[in-house]
């Protein structure tokens, strides 16, 4: 895992234990940014059309 060739110290182990904290939050923030652009994208799609239903209606009626 150690790809600095560090060793197990334990102020990289913190660091790194950081890192990767931060990298899921980051993760986690785009992929929260993504969805929001396909809904809003699908939403617009939606608009143009004559009937405003949404994907979740469309899921529930199924």
């Amino acid at each position: 895992m150690d790809q600095q060739g560090m060793g197990p110290l334990s102020e990289t182990s913190g660091a790194k234990r950081e890192q990767t904290a931060n990298e899921a939050r980051h993760r986690f923030m785009t992929d929260l940014i993504e969805r929001a652009k396909k809904r809003a994208k699908r939403r617009m799609k939606d608009e143009k059309g004559e009937k405003g239903i949404t994907y979740v209606d469309l899921r529930d009626a199924r």
